[in-house]
């Protein structure tokens, strides 16, 4: 295996070296995905689907394009990953999903750029465990402590920008992969400690001026996403809450308000739209009340001026709608271990709750069963039933047999987009509370919120 990538890299560099007239505007994208999780890499351009590439019979996948211009991508395989690509690019990456982020790296032409990246974003991966025992210190020595942390990365960007001569382009975009993320930290410090009196230094802030609310090169790169939705959120409270100690991120009056922000300062209408749909579909994924989901959905459809955004938040609303407490659970075919098909209505013979997960999501898939197990002993009058999210057949199978779970209690969806788009899965901590009737009580639960037994224990009597 290791001669065929080996061979594979030599044949995909030179070939591509070997006519540079031809091929010099044209980009060529490949690698190989160990343990793979489906067929196919997809690839982006922000929202944009280019195409997805199929893999070959030893997991390898290679692309070319001759038109598509400088900036960043992203690329998915269950998880994804953005990446730079310019035109005469060479790019091959090799990713094991068993470690996805920690496993990707890429040689060829344009892989010094990417590698760059990817160590900056495993950099602030490790730093967001190490800053939250920061954020009880003064501002002071918190603004140090970021310091030293940044100076450790803009050391590695200076062996990056002299070793291999970072042209101004992406030269932008390394910067920001530092600056940003510690513009970042310091929102974050200033959310975290609302409740209590503190007085900043008079240059704390200074960052703010150096917000750049209009940049096309940057508008889909998460450090710099990041940074806008914390420091939007910060101004809602400076600008109209500046009296409360206390303030509730997910209302309806936080998010209204940050979204009226959002609209009368970006001037990037790309940008603009998609943080007030992000914002918008946020809230309409956690709001429990019809009303105010309406409230935000006339709101967003009145500030956001993309057309399939507007589509697709409009059909979140509808399908929200469909499903929310005091409506019938949708009929949905499901597949049982022994592979027959079964209607969710005929295995609902208690009161129930409805949860879901993945055989790719691990850390989550044991936790749930295991969470399961023991709210089945405390609430004997509620059934438990699994639906699982995957195409993955036999992992599903093996995962269920393996553990010794209930055959009776474990399921997969037969159209799994469809049932998706019914039920409104957007997270695998989701679950539905469905009474005796089969009538939903509550439609956005969450198993592992520290509530759920009182929720369990105040619904399990409901016909």
């Amino acid at each position: 295996m290791q001669k065929i990538v080996v061979l594979l890299v030599i044949v995909f560099l030179v070939g591509c070296q070997t006519t540079p007239n031809k091929d010099e505007k044209s980009i060529w994208f490949g690698g190989q995905i160990i343990n793979p999780k489906g067929d196919y890499v997809s690839l982006y351009q922000g929202e944009k689907f280019i195409d997805s590439i199929k893999l070959d019979d030893n997991n390898f996948f290679l692309y070319k394009n001759d038109t598509l211009p400088e900036g960043l991508y992203t690329f998915t395989h269950k998880e994804f990953q953005i990446f730079y690509l310019k035109p005469g690019d060479s790019l091959m990456l090799r990713v094991n999903t068993m470690e996805f982020d920690e496993s990707l790296t890429y040689t060829g032409k344009g892989a010094e750029r990417n590698n760059f990246l990817m160590e900056m974003f495993l950099i602030n991966e490790n730093e967001n465990k190490l800053i939250p025992s920061y954020y009880p210190l003064p501002p002071e020595t918190f603004c140090n402590k970021l310091d030293s942390l940044k100076a450790i990365r803009k050391n590695i960007y200076n062996l990056y920008k002299k070793e291999n001569l970072f042209d101004a382009t992406f030269d932008e975009i390394a910067k920001a992969s530092i600056n940003y993320d510690y513009y970042s930290k310091k929102e974050l410090y200033t959310s975290v400690n609302r409740v209590n009196t503190i007085k900043y230094p008079e240059n704390f802030f200074a960052y703010r001026d150096s917000i750049d609310f209009k940049n096309k090169n940057l508008q889909w790169y998460f450090s710099y996403n990041r940074l806008l939705n914390r420091y939007f959120d910060n101004l809602v409270f400076e600008k109209t809450e500046p009296s409360t100690s206390y303030y509730n991120k997910n209302s309806f009056s936080h998010i209204s308000k940050k979204i009226q922000l959002i609209d009368s300062l970006i001037p990037n209408e790309d940008l603009k739209n998609r943080l007030i749909e992000n914002n918008a579909k946020r809230f309409i994924e956690m709001c429990n009340n019809d009303a105010q989901r309406n409230n935000m959905l006339a709101l967003f459809l009145n500030t956001n001026t993309n057309a399939n955004h507007k589509k697709e938040i409009t059909e979140l609303v509808a399908d929200f709608k469909a499903v929310s407490p005091g409506k019938k659970i949708p009929n949905i075919p499901l597949i049982a271990i022994d592979s027959t098909v079964v209607e969710l209505s005929s295995i609902l013979k208690k009161p129930t709750v409805i949860y879901f997960w993945s055989t790719i999501a691990r850390n989550h898939n044991y936790k749930i069963h295991k969470k399961v197990a023991t709210l089945q002993k405390k609430f004997p009058n509620y059934d438990f039933i699994g639906i699982n999210v995957d195409n993955q057949i036999s992992s599903w199978k093996n995962f269920v047999t393996n553990n010794k779970l209930d055959k009776n209690k474990e399921y997969r969806f037969k159209d799994l987009d469809q049932a998706k788009s019914q039920l409104v899965i957007n997270s695998l901590n989701k679950a539905y509370i469905v009474s005796l009737r089969k009538i939903i009580l509550d439609n956005n639960a969450n198993l592992f919120n520290p509530t759920i037994e009182k929720l369990l224990a105040k619904y399990q009597y409901k016909k």
